[in-house]
Order: C-alpha cells, then sequence, then structure tokens
C-alpha cells in the first residue's frame, strides 16, 4: 500500500488528465532527470569496421594484380565474341532490307498515283458501225481521227 502510495504521489501512473492532455513541442519530461551513468566505449583498430576496411583493401590490390591486362581479352569478352554476329552479316542485312523498303515505297508512290484510264464514251457508237466497210467504193474509207469526243 505504501509503495503504491509513493508512485502515486510521485507521478509515475500517468493520471487522466495527463493523459487527455495535448502535448507540446518543447515539453519533454523524459530528459528532465540528471544522467549519471555515463560510461566510455573502447575506440581502437580492431573493430569490425577498420576489420573489414582493411580486408577489402588487400582484395582489391589482389584484384588490380592479378587482373588481366588490357590487351589480353577477358573469359567474358572471348564468350561475347564467339556468340556474336559479325558486323558485315548485319550491314548485308540492313542493305537488303534497305532496298527492299525503298522497292516497297516505290510501289505504293506508283499505286497511290495510279488513275483509271480516261475512256471516251459515245453517246451513240452503233452509228460507228452502220455501213459494211466491204461495199465501201475507193477513197470513200472512214476517216476517225477527226472524232472529238464530247466532254459531259
Amino acid at each position: 500500500m505504501l509503495i503504491a502510495r509513493a508512485i502515486h504521489s510521485r507521478g509515475c501512473l500517468p493520471s487522466a488528465t495527463r493523459l487527455l492532455a495535448p502535448r507540446r513541442a518543447a515539453s519533454h519530461s523524459a530528459h528532465h532527470a540528471p544522467e549519471t551513468s555515463e560510461f566510455t566505449t573502447k575506440e581502437g583498430f580492431g573493430g569490425a569496421f577498420w576489420r573489414n576496411t582493411l580486408i577489402l583493401s588487400f582484395l582489391g590490390v589482389a584484384c588490380y594484380k592479378y587482373a588481366p591486362e588490357a590487351n589480353d581479352n577477358a573469359y567474358l569478352t572471348r564468350w561475347m565474341a564467339f556468340y556474336s554476329v559479325p558486323r558485315d552479316v548485319w550491314l548485308n542485312l540492313n542493305v537488303k532490307h534497305t532496298v527492299l523498303q525503298q522497292e516497297s515505297s516505290d510501289q505504293s508512290i506508283l499505286f497511290a498515283d495510279a488513275q483509271v484510264s480516261k475512256v471516251h464514251r459515245y453517246r451513240s457508237p452503233q452509228l460507228l458501225d452502220q455501213a459494211s466497210p466491204f461495199l465501201l467504193p475507193v477513197g470513200m474509207t472512214v476517216d476517225m481521227s477527226d472524232v472529238v469526243a464530247k466532254r459531259d
């Protein structure tokens, strides 16, 4: 009972008004008590950071020393060169594609610009065939070069 009264009187348990009251940014009740526990950490070069830095440094030097020289082809470069298609093949393929595209565009332009040929429709075409071509006397052939089609 005494412990409960002591806890309640010191304010360790939150009261209803304290829970419902708005907290301001400047209120920080946790920092009012003086800090008495001070401890120091041992700082040295034996930590994990320095160990990892040293290991990575040695690995970097070893990779630089034993890496292939610039004039030697690495394994990955040789593998890519083995499975890649030569430049001339792609060049020939592109030239062929360009020629075929040019032919296709020429044909499409030809078809787009094509027009129906003009046909002269005579009003009475049977009149041209009334006379027999076999019964005409000499010099009486019909000359059709002067016939003019009427425009509608």
